[in-house]
Protein backbone atom coordinates (compact mmCIF):
# COMPACT_ATOMS: atom_id res chain seq x y z
CA UNK A 1 0.00 0.00 0.00
CA UNK A 2 2.87 2.68 1.31
CA UNK A 3 4.51 1.90 -1.72
CA UNK A 4 2.01 2.17 -4.10
CA UNK A 5 1.55 5.24 -2.85
CA UNK A 6 4.74 6.99 -3.63
CA UNK A 7 4.61 5.67 -6.88
CA UNK A 8 1.86 7.81 -7.52
CA UNK A 9 3.21 10.45 -6.05
CA UNK A 10 6.06 10.13 -7.84
CA UNK A 11 8.66 8.41 -6.37
CA UNK A 12 11.07 6.03 -8.13
CA UNK A 13 9.24 2.57 -7.23
CA UNK A 14 12.91 1.00 -5.97
CA UNK A 15 13.45 3.89 -3.50
CA UNK A 16 9.74 3.57 -2.02
CA UNK A 17 10.35 -0.08 -1.84
CA UNK A 18 13.70 0.60 0.10
CA UNK A 19 12.11 3.00 2.27
CA UNK A 20 9.48 0.65 3.31
CA UNK A 21 11.67 -1.93 3.83
CA UNK A 22 13.80 0.26 5.97
CA UNK A 23 10.91 1.70 8.04
CA UNK A 24 9.21 -1.35 8.81
CA UNK A 25 11.77 -2.27 11.61
CA UNK A 26 10.73 0.54 13.35
CA UNK A 27 7.28 -1.08 14.01
CA UNK A 28 8.79 -3.89 16.73
CA UNK A 29 10.87 -1.56 18.36
CA UNK A 30 7.94 1.25 19.50
CA UNK A 31 5.64 0.25 21.93
CA UNK A 32 3.02 -1.39 22.06
CA UNK A 33 5.12 -4.02 20.08
CA UNK A 34 3.71 -7.34 19.28
CA UNK A 35 7.12 -8.87 18.74
CA UNK A 36 7.92 -7.74 22.75
CA UNK A 37 5.25 -8.75 24.31
CA UNK A 38 6.05 -12.60 22.63
CA UNK A 39 9.48 -11.72 24.05
CA UNK A 40 8.34 -11.45 27.36
CA UNK A 41 6.21 -14.48 27.29
CA UNK A 42 8.98 -16.45 25.90
CA UNK A 43 12.23 -14.93 28.70
CA UNK A 44 11.17 -14.79 32.04
CA UNK A 45 13.99 -12.68 32.70
CA UNK A 46 12.14 -9.46 31.06
CA UNK A 47 8.91 -8.18 31.49
CA UNK A 48 6.53 -6.57 28.86
CA UNK A 49 6.68 -3.28 30.41
CA UNK A 50 10.71 -2.73 30.55
CA UNK A 51 10.90 -3.92 26.63
CA UNK A 52 8.59 -1.00 25.98
CA UNK A 53 9.98 1.79 27.97
CA UNK A 54 13.76 0.49 26.45
CA UNK A 55 12.55 0.52 22.90
CA UNK A 56 10.84 3.72 23.16
CA UNK A 57 13.61 6.12 22.71
CA UNK A 58 15.30 3.78 20.09
CA UNK A 59 12.61 3.72 18.29
CA UNK A 60 12.47 7.29 18.25
CA UNK A 61 15.90 7.99 17.14
CA UNK A 62 15.75 5.43 14.33
CA UNK A 63 12.62 7.03 12.93
CA UNK A 64 13.85 11.07 13.25
CA UNK A 65 17.37 9.46 11.61
CA UNK A 66 15.18 8.04 8.62
CA UNK A 67 13.00 11.12 8.34
CA UNK A 68 16.42 13.24 7.99
CA UNK A 69 17.70 10.89 5.37
CA UNK A 70 14.53 10.49 3.53
CA UNK A 71 14.32 14.55 3.36
CA UNK A 72 17.85 14.78 2.22
CA UNK A 73 17.07 12.44 -0.59
CA UNK A 74 13.37 13.49 -1.43
CA UNK A 75 14.99 16.97 -1.77
CA UNK A 76 17.83 15.97 -3.74
CA UNK A 77 15.89 13.89 -6.52
CA UNK A 78 13.06 16.38 -6.37
CA UNK A 79 10.34 13.78 -4.67
CA UNK A 80 7.77 16.63 -3.75
CA UNK A 81 4.83 14.15 -3.62
CA UNK A 82 1.42 14.69 -5.27
CA UNK A 83 -0.57 17.42 -2.91
CA UNK A 84 0.31 21.29 -1.21
CA UNK A 85 1.79 21.49 2.19
CA UNK A 86 -1.07 21.72 4.50
CA UNK A 87 -1.29 25.02 6.40
CA UNK A 88 -0.23 25.61 10.21
CA UNK A 89 -3.94 25.45 11.06
CA UNK A 90 -4.56 22.67 9.34
CA UNK A 91 -1.74 20.91 10.50
CA UNK A 92 -3.50 21.46 13.94
CA UNK A 93 -6.61 20.73 13.01
CA UNK A 94 -5.24 17.02 11.53
CA UNK A 95 -3.17 16.51 14.83
CA UNK A 96 -6.36 17.31 17.23
CA UNK A 97 -8.69 14.81 14.89
CA UNK A 98 -6.31 11.98 15.41
CA UNK A 99 -5.11 13.08 19.10
CA UNK A 100 -7.46 10.41 20.35
CA UNK A 101 -6.35 7.69 18.52
CA UNK A 102 -2.29 9.06 18.85
CA UNK A 103 -3.14 8.86 22.72
CA UNK A 104 -3.55 4.76 22.78
CA UNK A 105 0.16 3.44 23.58
CA UNK A 106 0.66 6.08 25.87
CA UNK A 107 -2.56 4.95 28.16
CA UNK A 108 -0.76 1.41 27.66
CA UNK A 109 2.46 2.10 28.42
CA UNK A 110 1.68 4.65 30.74
CA UNK A 111 -0.65 2.51 32.73
CA UNK A 112 1.42 -0.08 32.90
CA UNK A 113 4.05 1.89 34.18
CA UNK A 114 2.37 3.70 36.59
CA UNK A 115 1.11 0.15 38.33
CA UNK A 116 -2.84 0.97 37.12
CA UNK A 117 -2.64 -2.22 35.54
CA UNK A 118 -0.83 -4.98 33.82
CA UNK A 119 0.02 -6.19 30.68
CA UNK A 120 -3.11 -8.23 29.82
CA UNK A 121 -5.29 -5.11 31.60
CA UNK A 122 -3.68 -3.26 29.78
CA UNK A 123 -5.07 -5.45 26.46
CA UNK A 124 -8.40 -5.21 27.79
CA UNK A 125 -8.37 -1.09 28.22
CA UNK A 126 -6.35 -0.52 24.81
CA UNK A 127 -9.85 -2.49 23.20
CA UNK A 128 -12.19 -0.85 25.04
CA UNK A 129 -10.75 2.61 24.17
CA UNK A 130 -10.28 1.90 20.81
CA UNK A 131 -14.22 0.50 20.57
CA UNK A 132 -14.92 4.29 22.40
CA UNK A 133 -12.99 5.98 19.84
CA UNK A 134 -14.05 4.07 16.70
CA UNK A 135 -17.86 4.12 17.68
CA UNK A 136 -17.98 7.99 19.41
CA UNK A 137 -15.21 10.29 18.51
CA UNK A 138 -14.05 9.08 14.83
CA UNK A 139 -17.52 7.48 14.38
CA UNK A 140 -16.41 5.37 11.89
CA UNK A 141 -17.32 2.18 13.56
CA UNK A 142 -21.18 0.19 13.62
CA UNK A 143 -22.18 -2.41 16.00
CA UNK A 144 -23.47 -4.70 13.57
CA UNK A 145 -19.59 -4.42 12.29
CA UNK A 146 -18.30 -6.13 16.02
CA UNK A 147 -19.37 -9.69 15.64
CA UNK A 148 -16.90 -9.49 12.92
CA UNK A 149 -13.87 -8.53 14.67
CA UNK A 150 -14.90 -10.59 17.42
CA UNK A 151 -14.70 -13.91 15.57
CA UNK A 152 -11.27 -12.38 13.62
CA UNK A 153 -9.83 -11.67 16.56
CA UNK A 154 -10.27 -15.00 17.98
CA UNK A 155 -8.81 -16.68 15.34
CA UNK A 156 -5.98 -14.46 15.15
CA UNK A 157 -5.66 -15.19 18.55
CA UNK A 158 -6.22 -19.16 18.64
CA UNK A 159 -3.40 -18.67 15.88
CA UNK A 160 -1.00 -16.91 17.90
CA UNK A 161 -1.42 -19.46 20.65
CA UNK A 162 -0.90 -22.75 18.64
CA UNK A 163 2.02 -21.13 17.76
CA UNK A 164 3.11 -20.22 21.17
CA UNK A 165 2.55 -23.71 22.42
CA UNK A 166 4.64 -25.68 20.09
CA UNK A 167 6.96 -23.74 20.34
CA UNK A 168 6.89 -23.76 24.09
CA UNK A 169 7.10 -27.02 23.70
CA UNK A 170 9.90 -26.94 21.48
CA UNK A 171 11.75 -24.40 23.53
CA UNK A 172 11.23 -27.62 26.07
CA UNK A 173 12.74 -29.65 24.31
CA UNK A 174 16.15 -27.77 24.00
CA UNK A 175 16.47 -27.35 27.17
CA UNK A 176 16.21 -30.52 28.28
CA UNK A 177 19.03 -31.68 25.19
CA UNK A 178 20.80 -28.86 26.42
CA UNK A 179 21.06 -26.62 23.35
CA UNK A 180 21.57 -23.35 25.17
CA UNK A 181 24.23 -24.23 27.35
CA UNK A 182 26.13 -26.41 24.71
CA UNK A 183 25.63 -23.55 22.52
CA UNK A 184 26.49 -21.07 25.63
CA UNK A 185 29.70 -23.30 25.98
CA UNK A 186 30.65 -22.50 22.30
CA UNK A 187 30.46 -19.25 22.13
CA UNK A 188 32.71 -18.88 25.47
CA UNK A 189 35.01 -21.43 23.50
CA UNK A 190 35.55 -18.70 20.66
CA UNK A 191 35.42 -15.79 23.11
CA UNK A 192 33.13 -13.69 21.33
CA UNK A 193 32.33 -10.09 23.02
CA UNK A 194 29.19 -8.36 23.40
CA UNK A 195 29.38 -6.74 20.22
CA UNK A 196 30.50 -9.14 18.14
CA UNK A 197 28.15 -11.60 18.90
CA UNK A 198 25.03 -8.95 18.10
CA UNK A 199 26.68 -8.54 15.16
CA UNK A 200 26.48 -12.17 14.47
CA UNK A 201 22.83 -12.42 15.75
CA UNK A 202 21.98 -9.95 13.28
CA UNK A 203 23.20 -11.55 10.79
CA UNK A 204 21.69 -14.94 11.89
CA UNK A 205 18.06 -13.14 11.93
CA UNK A 206 18.51 -11.78 8.28
CA UNK A 207 18.86 -15.08 6.85
CA UNK A 208 16.03 -16.63 9.32
CA UNK A 209 13.96 -14.20 8.83
CA UNK A 210 13.73 -14.50 5.37
CA UNK A 211 12.20 -18.00 5.70
CA UNK A 212 10.50 -18.11 9.15
CA UNK A 213 7.64 -15.52 10.08
CA UNK A 214 8.49 -13.09 12.99
CA UNK A 215 6.33 -14.90 16.18
CA UNK A 216 7.11 -18.28 15.91
CA UNK A 217 11.03 -17.54 14.98
CA UNK A 218 11.08 -15.23 18.54
CA UNK A 219 9.76 -18.43 20.32
CA UNK A 220 11.35 -20.87 19.04
CA UNK A 221 15.34 -19.05 18.99
CA UNK A 222 14.44 -16.74 22.45
CA UNK A 223 15.27 -19.96 24.51
CA UNK A 224 18.38 -20.34 22.58
CA UNK A 225 19.94 -16.81 22.44
CA UNK A 226 18.67 -15.39 25.74
CA UNK A 227 20.93 -17.60 27.73
CA UNK A 228 24.15 -17.40 25.78
CA UNK A 229 23.50 -13.86 25.49
CA UNK A 230 23.27 -13.48 29.36
CA UNK A 231 26.22 -15.69 29.93
CA UNK A 232 28.43 -13.51 27.23
CA UNK A 233 27.08 -9.93 29.33
CA UNK A 234 24.37 -8.61 27.08
CA UNK A 235 21.76 -7.51 29.16
CA UNK A 236 18.41 -9.05 28.68
CA UNK A 237 16.67 -5.86 27.69
CA UNK A 238 18.88 -4.99 25.26
CA UNK A 239 19.05 -8.09 23.31
CA UNK A 240 15.34 -7.88 21.66
CA UNK A 241 15.53 -4.02 20.08
CA UNK A 242 18.62 -4.77 19.21
CA UNK A 243 17.92 -8.09 17.46
CA UNK A 244 14.80 -6.21 16.17
CA UNK A 245 16.72 -4.03 13.94
CA UNK A 246 17.31 -6.80 11.00
CA UNK A 247 14.62 -5.91 8.71
CA UNK A 248 13.37 -9.34 7.03
CA UNK A 249 13.24 -9.97 10.68
CA UNK A 250 10.78 -7.67 11.79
Amino acid sequence: MMIKMMDKAGYDRPYAAALTASTAIVGPIIPPSIIMIIYALADDNVSVGALFVAGLIPGLLIAAAMCVVNGYISKKRNYRGDGQMPTGPEILKTTWQALPAILLPVLILGGMRAGWFTPTEASVVAVFYALVCGKYIYRTLEWKAVPDILSRSALLTASALLIIGMSASFAWILTIEGVPQTMANWISSIHLNAWTFLIVINVFLLLFGIFIEPLPGVMVLVPILAPVAAKIGVDPIHLPWWSSLTSPWA
